[in-house]
């Protein structure tokens, strides 16, 4: 509970801050995606990304 959370000091250096865990977040999404391209015309379909299922 909240209300049991300790606000001093010394537990607060075990916690990362808001800042640090967004960017965690960030890159590791980041390495599981690869950036798309520039442009779409770049963009390289394999055939399973293309065909449906039915």
């Amino acid at each position: 509970l909240a209300s049991n959370a300790s606000t001093s000091l010394e537990t607060a250096a075990y916690f990362p801050t808001w800042e640090q865990a967004r960017n965690t977040m960030y890159y590791s999404r980041l390495k599981r995606y690869p950036p798309l391209p520039a442009r779409r015309q770049d963009l390289q379909l394999t055939a399973e990304q293309t065909t449906t299922k039915s």
